[in-house]
């Protein structure tokens, strides 16, 4: 007889393996944590060259949806290594994986950032690399993502954000941004975020699960995905 833990892990290396990529692995020995340790619902990255981001997992009251609020910075020396002087002028692009070393194994998904504040929504895509054709084909559901809102502050502003909705309640999430501008490019250090699980109706408030002290994981969330 099968714990709980056992039988959500076996179904999800059964939805995993119908990609056909080798080295899929579930953890099905009833502890199903995430793979990361220190997992968190919030954190902030800063690179070298002055690129700052920031993501943040929540709820969505109304529609009941995973959700993921990114923020991101430029330092004054930044804006003028790659000659920016707003954001309106730049080819922004998210990008998101959640599985082990997915950037490098050209497993993830990007997300172009509209410049102006009343665009529709963006769906995730895929990248046109080998490592990434079954991708293409069939996203899995950690990848059904979309882009719904995006933003400056203000015209001049040095900061820029976005909302990311649908995501899969209790994976890893790492995020890296990159930032195009007349003269160069720039690409933040990564961040990596658990997607918090919304209640069910007559729960008190929106809010991540209850996490293990010891560990600062979720307690039975799904494992961060090996390819």
């Amino acid at each position: 007889m099968r714990s709980t833990g056992q039988r959500v892990a076996l179904l999800a290396l059964a939805g995993l393996s119908a990609f056909g990529w080798d080295g899929v692995r579930a953890v099905a020995s009833g502890s199903t944590r995430p793979h990361a340790q220190g997992a968190r619902d919030a954190a902030r990255s800063e690179s070298e060259t002055g690129l700052t981001l920031s993501a943040e997992a929540f709820c969505n009251p109304p529609r009941r949806t995973s959700n993921m609020r990114l923020r991101w910075g430029l330092s004054p020396a930044a804006r003028s290594a790659i000659r920016l002087t707003t954001f309106s002028t730049a080819r922004q692009t998210l990008e998101t994986t959640v599985y082990v070393n997915g950037f490098e194994k050209g497993l993830y998904v990007s997300l172009a950032v509209p410049s102006g504040q009343e665009r529709p929504p963006v769906a995730a895509a895929a990248p046109a690399t080998a490592q990434a054709a079954q991708l293409r084909q069939a996203l899995p559901r950690s990848f059904q993502i979309r882009l719904v809102e995006s933003g400056a502050a203000a015209a001049d502003s040095a900061e820029f954000g976005a909302i990311v909705e649908n995501v899969e309640p209790g994976l890893n999430y790492t995020w890296r941004l990159t930032i195009e501008g007349p003269a160069g490019k720039l690409v933040s250090a990564p961040v990596e975020v658990q997607a918090v699980t919304c209640p069910v109706d007559g729960d008190a408030a929106m809010r991540s699960p209850a996490r293990d002290v010891a560990s600062d994981v979720t307690p039975n969330a799904p494992p961060k995905r090996r390819p």
